[in-house]
This record gives structure tokens, sequence and C-alpha cells, in this order.
């Protein structure tokens, strides 16, 4: 879990769940912090845990900086309409190679702190692998991702403007697909 109002790692909760359990969890996080902005990793298991939290647990959709966020497609042609936009941070080629972009200029600038010891241990393990792929050379990649869909979120400018016009702290929870969240 991120603090959007200091770009702060300020907790980490592992673990590994049912998709429907999972998404209770989250939904009882997210209310416990203010109706939190919830990024959930939109592939393989995330879709289900998207389902569940929308559905089942009706955590809203995303309003600004609170909800279930919701990805519009980085092609230069954004509307401001929600028409195009899905639940959920679709990890592929694309977008993965943005947010952890974002994510190492954001740490390397000291924009954004880490403070969790898994995920700065996942960070010195995850390199280019064969086949120009990222990920982790030892061990599991999931915080990094977790992390970076935070950052790639927290500095987007328009994400970022209705957090400060709304003057609260506010937490960021995002999930990768291997059931952890920060």
């Amino acid at each position: 879990m991120c603090s959007s109002d200091l770009w702060e790692q300020v907790c980490t909760l592992y673990g590994r769940w049912e998709p429907h359990e999972y998404a209770e969890l989250l939904s009882q996080l997210g209310y416990y912090f203010n109706d939190a902005l919830i990024i959930v990793e939109r592939n393989n298991h995330g879709h289900s845990v998207l389902n569940s939290l929308l559905n089942s647990f009706e955590y809203p959709k995303m309003d600004g900086c609170h909800g279930v966020y919701f990805h519009s497609e980085y092609d230069g042609k954004q509307s401001k309409s929600n028409k195009n936009k899905k639940p959920g941070y679709p990890t592929n080629v694309k977008t993965k190679a943005l947010a952890l972009n974002t994510l190492l200029e954001l740490i390397s600038d000291l924009s954004m702190k880490v403070n969790s010891k898994r995920t700065l241990t996942q960070l010195k393990n995850y390199s280019k692998l064969p086949g120009n792929k990222f990920g982790a050379s030892v061990g599991h990649d999931d915080a990094v991702i977790s992390c970076a869909l935070c950052a790639v979120v927290l500095s987007d400018p328009q994400i970022t403007k209705r957090i400060n016009r709304q003057g609260r702290v506010k937490k960021t929870i995002t999930v990768s697909n291997q059931g952890h969240f920060l």
C-alpha cells in the first residue's frame, strides 16, 4: 500500500487467497482506508478479483482517487469519457514497460520511497531475461509489479490533480495477479 500524498510504501501484505476471498479482503482494506483506490492487475486471476470487487462486494468504480481503478489505453486518443476505460491495469509489453520505467525513475530521483525488505529484495533480483523479457532472475516479482503499478498511477497527472484537489490523505492499494498487494 502506498500513501498517495507521500508517495511512500506504507505497508505490505503477502499471502495467497482464492480470488473471491482476496477481493473481500481488498474491499475491507479499501473501505478502511477511506475508499482507497484499488489497482488490480487485469490478467489471469485478476479478472475474477475485479468481478468480485465490483459485483459481489460492490466496491465503487473509480471516482477521482477512490474505488476500483479503471484504465484507458495510452494511444494518444484518450478522451475524458469513461466509455473506453476498463477495470484493472492490463500488464502487457507496453504497459509493463511504462510501469517499470516510471518506477525506476521515481525511485532513482527519490520521489518514491520503498520500505519493504521483500520489495527491495525483489527489485535487486529484477533484470532482463532471455527473450527480451524482464522479471525476477530468482524468486518472485509480484512486489515489484505491484509497486510499479502504484508508481504509474500516482504519477498520472489526472489522478494527482484529483488527489490534490480533495486535500486529504489517501492510500492506493495495488494488486498483482499472484495475490499480493502493497
